[in-house]
């Protein structure tokens, strides 16, 4: 499957998991209204009348309307704990967050697996966790979207496992992020927490009743105590179907994030090997915290222990199994593997200011970044100045890189909008900021993005107060000579995306007619911006129209093409938004028409590639780096 499938399966995965939900909730419904029987009766042999009806109407709506209303508090109380992203769960389970500025090698390690993986991805840099109490191999990445996601790893797991196997898990749980699973998983991460609910009020009246801080007695109410225990009981109807919720959401994915692991690092030793020592090793991948239950359907393996219907409850397939889809000769041993060291990275391979690029392998590679892309990731890395690779990992230094990014390359790079950033930044931040320039103004094009992707871990640690005043300083800056170029509205549009807590995760378009006029809102900003005559970008627009009209997805006399006075860059983020609300099958279409665009003209500079990957960003499609192919002479997409 390409990136678009799996979206559209994370999709039918949704309505799924809503519809499995529901019937969760009627047989939690069905046994609370035994439960209310039986209070009804209790109260009915305390007035000396009885009822033995077993449909009791008034009984079974207040039943409904108590269980909603606590299913449907707690699942929002949830859905507001989770805001805030992956970290939420990551703190939850006794992560603590990883020092950019560590000494530790194995940290180190991670740290870097895991940013080279994100740019070969075209994704922002999650935040990074280690859970330093847990001793087994294990490890899980959360959040709503990649601009608030959050990946985590044991303390086992990053002692135990080599590079390529720590590679492996980490593009493991990369996976589950393309795929759109983590925002599934959070999702369900509510839900379960609102039919656990009935079960916690139930645990909550059997603690009042029972007894007081200061040694005396609690509520001394006999009645309350058997309400709270026959709700606590009710509420295990939740827990097992909280599992077999997980588990019916969960299982297969894990053979499909396997499989994309092994695509990514065209290594199955790596994948295969650390799920071997998880078989093999004493804890395996079982966590010791609290909380594991709840995120169990998160992890690289399973995290609990099951005494008993393994095959229902499991939320990932037997660790056998799924070896032995990387390694059919595996006999189901778990014996040590030992992997030998990645070579070096080569070095970067720069972009000439203008090349090819192939439109049809644009979409192809979109959530599908390979291991040309995790080299050149690294490459990408390793070529970052060291000052300003540095300064990114820590908030301070990530403002004052974006503010050097932004004054160095930008057009705005005068007086007025040194001005405008020395206004709105603080003292510390301005002296880190003309200490950062030179390095800025002195930056290869082609790493201006990956630089961006660096520092969104640290900008996502800015107080609520403190981003937005950064986000207005950076409205400034480019407003200060009363014109935005190209680069400062890709560079501020992705900031503002690196800094949003959630994606909007709505489908309201399921046809390219529906938007027709936002598509062709941004095919003519690319045009405009791509091309240097009007001649050329009216052609390249119907290069890019055309396909859409022969399949009939679009309708030729309907499409309205906006006058140049309309095309602003602030229509072009609302069209964009518009369509990010588009099934993936219309942002496939979209994706395809963008880059038959750009490439019209059979060349691609670096700034009509970054307004590229900006676009497509907007839809909330990670699109890897273009690789330029030494061979062929231009940008392609290696399979």
């Amino acid at each position: 499957m390409n990136f678009f499938e799996h979206q559209a399966r994370a999709r039918r995965n949704t309505i799924r998991l809503l519809v499995l939900f529901d019937l969760a909730v009627l047989a939690t419904i069905g046994g609370l209204y035994l439960v209310g029987l039986v209070i009804d009766l209790f109260i009915q042999a305390w007035k000396k009348t009885l009822d033995l009806r077993l449909w009791r109407p008034e009984v079974f709506t207040w039943v409904c309307i108590g269980a909603l209303a606590v299913i449907a508090w707690g699942t929002i109380r949830k859905m507001l704990a989770l805001r805030k992203g992956g970290r939420v769960v990551a703190e939850r389970l006794k992560g603590r967050p990883v020092d950019p500025a560590s000494g530790d090698p194995a940290e180190r390690r991670l740290l870097s697996i895991v940013e080279e993986m994100s740019l070969a991805a075209g994704l922002p840099v999650p935040q990074i966790y280690l859970l330093p109490k847990e001793r087994c191999i294990n490890a899980f990445i959360a959040g709503w979207a990649p601009s608030d996601a959050a990946i985590a790893v044991t303390h086992g797991a990053l002692q135990t496992l080599g590079r390529d196997e720590l590679q492996g898990v980490i593009a493991h749980e990369m996976a589950h992020l393309l795929h759109g699973d983590t925002r599934l998983n959070m999702r369900l991460l509510a839900i379960l927490h609102g039919l656990l609910s009935i079960g916690m009020l139930g645990s909550a009246l059997i603690g009042v009743t029972g007894g007081s801080d200061d040694g005396r007695s609690g509520v001394r109410e006999p009645r309350l105590i058997v309400v709270g225990v026959l709700l606590t009981m009710i509420g295990s109807i939740g827990l097992v179907f909280g599992r077999i919720l997980k588990a019916a959401v969960s299982r297969q994915r894990e053979f499909h994030a396997d499989a994309a692991a092994v695509a990514l690092t065209r290594n199955p030793l790596g994948i295969a090997g650390a799920l071997k020592k998880i078989g093999g090793a004493r804890n395996g991948a079982l966590l010791r915290t609290l909380h594991a239950e709840e995120a169990s359907h998160m992890y690289v393996a399973s995290g609990l222990r099951l005494y008993y219907f393994e095959t229902l409850f499991d939320t990932h397939p037997p660790l056998a199994d799924r070896v032995r889809a990387l390694e059919p000769a595996f006999r189901g041993d778990f014996p040590r593997v030992e992997l030998p060291p990645l070579p070096a990275p080569a070095p970067l391979p720069f972009f000439k200011r203008r090349q090819p690029l192939d439109p049809v392998a644009v979409a192809g590679t979109v959530g599908a970044p390979t291991l040309a892309h995790l080299g050149h990731g690294r490459a990408l890395l390793e070529a970052l100045p060291e000052p300003l690779r540095n300064a990114v990992r820590q908030p301070r230094g990530a403002k004052a890189a974006t503010y050097a990014l932004l004054l160095g390359q930008g057009s705005e790079g005068g007086g007025r909008g040194r001005e405008a950033m020395e206004a709105r930044a603080a003292r510390e931040e301005r002296e880190e900021t003309i200490r950062l320039l030179p390095h800025a103004q002195s930056l290869h094009p082609a790493l201006r993005l990956p630089l961006i992707d660096l520092a969104a871990p640290a900008l996502r640690l800015l107080p609520r107060e403190e981003s937005a005043d950064f986000l207005e300083a950076l409205a400034r800056i480019v407003a200060a000579d009363r014109e935005t170029d190209l680069f400062e509205f890709v560079l501020t549009h992705l900031v503002r995306r690196r800094l949003q807590t959630q994606s909007r995760g709505v489908v309201r378009f399921y046809a390219l007619q529906a938007v027709r006029d936002p598509i062709a809102l941004v095919l003519a900003m690319l045009a405009h911006h791509g091309h240097a005559t009007p001649e050329e970008g009216r052609r390249a627009l119907e290069a890019a129209l055309e396909p859409l009209f022969d399949r009939g997805a679009l309708k030729r006399v309907t499409l309205r093409i906006p006058p140049p006075e309309a095309r602003t860059f602030e229509a072009f983020s609302r069209a964009l938004d518009r369509i990010a609300m588009a099934t993936p099958a219309v942002k496939q279409h979209v994706v395809e028409a963008c880059a038959r665009c750009v490439q019209s003209d059979g060349t691609t500079t670096v700034a009509e590639a970054e307004l590229l990957r900006a676009c497509v960003d907007a839809l909330d499609c990670p699109l890897p780096p273009f690789l330029p192919d030494v061979a062929a002479g231009g940008v392609t997409s290696p399979a």
